[in-house]
């Protein structure tokens, strides 16, 4: 597909830029653009200016939806080549300022291996302009109006961004091939992200962009999708605590119930952070319980 063929003007001014991450380009003041989300790289990056280039915009703003490397990639580039400034939520931008710290996080908080050091997890570091600290908000870029929501629970403090009645939603949503691939969606918060689905089950917006998929006009068959796994996901776990298990004994188990095969340390810490959000959630609601035996954590189903 080429170039031209991946830009897509889904409202007056308001398009979307069609790739492994889609990203949103906003016209305001004429000739100026909003971006949303820069991709992987600077390959990315590239592309975004040869895009801009095509429509006769100059980039002014970035705003990163959150800090995982697919979404603020492009930013290390793209503001060594403009004099763009960059918005996200204030512990994204921690994030996207300090990239190494994905990479520590997914390692229990110590110094990662090498392993884990790659592009895909750890984005070049870029600076963050304005840290974004009351969501909702809104934003006013001369004649652009945006509205920020709180779409956290993927990430951190993931935000969606909303013009002109389209909502730019990053990773709220993963469509059906992306949850058969995992099979376990990554997510730091399943209360979080339970919350996000049912926000936007009441969105009042005409057009939905996801970021891993086409832009539709209705989302409820997503929505659906996404509650339906993580519910299925919880399931699966409580259906495995019957006994006493170990972090490690769940996540080869519930592995094993969806047929994934983990070949690195990059999965395996992907996986083990969403099943240790699980595991929260489930404690917190009283339906499963740790103990501390022989110097070792184990999770069970309660009583």
């Amino acid at each position: 597909m080429s170039l031209v063929d991946r830009i897509e003007e889904l409202k007056e001014g308001i398009y979307v830029l069609k790739g492994a991450t889609n990203i949103g380009i906003l016209r305001f003041k004429g000739n100026e653009a909003v971006v949303i989300d820069t991709g992987l790289d600077k390959d990315v990056g590239k592309r975004i200016l040869k895009a801009l280039d095509i429509l006769g915009l100059h980039l002014s703003v970035i705003i990163n939806t959150h800090s995982h490397a697919d979404h603020c990639g492009g930013n290390h580039f793209l503001i060594r080549r403009t004099d763009a400034c960059v918005y996200a939520s204030k512990l994204e931008a921690a994030i996207i300022e300090n990239t190494l710290f994905e990479p520590i996080y997914l390692f229990c908080g110590a110094y990662p291996i090498e392993e884990l050091k790659v592009k895909f997890l750890m984005a070049k570091p870029s600076h963050v302009d304005h840290h974004l600290e009351e969501i909702p908000s809104s934003l006013e870029f001369d004649d652009l109006h945006l509205k920020i929501l709180c779409l956290k629970g993927h990430s951190w403090e993931q935000i969606g961004v909303e013009a002109k009645g389209v909502l730019f939603c990053g990773d709220a949503l993963f469509p059906e091939r992306v949850l058969d691939k995992y099979g376990i969606p990554f997510n730091v918060s399943i209360y979080d992200q339970m919350r996000t689905l049912e926000s936007l089950r009441s969105a009042n917006c005409e057009i939905f962009v996801p970021s891993h998929t086409d832009p539709t006009n209705d989302i409820s068959h997503l929505i659906a999708l996404n509650k339906e796994r993580l519910i299925e996901v919880e399931q699966r776990i409580k259906g495995i605590l019957d006994k006493e298990l170990t972090l490690d004994e769940v996540i080869s188990r519930l592995c094993g119930s969806f047929k994934i095969r983990l070949v690195d340390m990059v999965e395996y810490s992907l996986v083990k952070t969403s099943v240790l959000a699980f595991l929260k959630y489930l404690c917190e609601r009283g339906e499963i319980h740790f103990k501390l035996r022989e110097n070792a954590l184990y999770w069970k189903r309660s009583s």
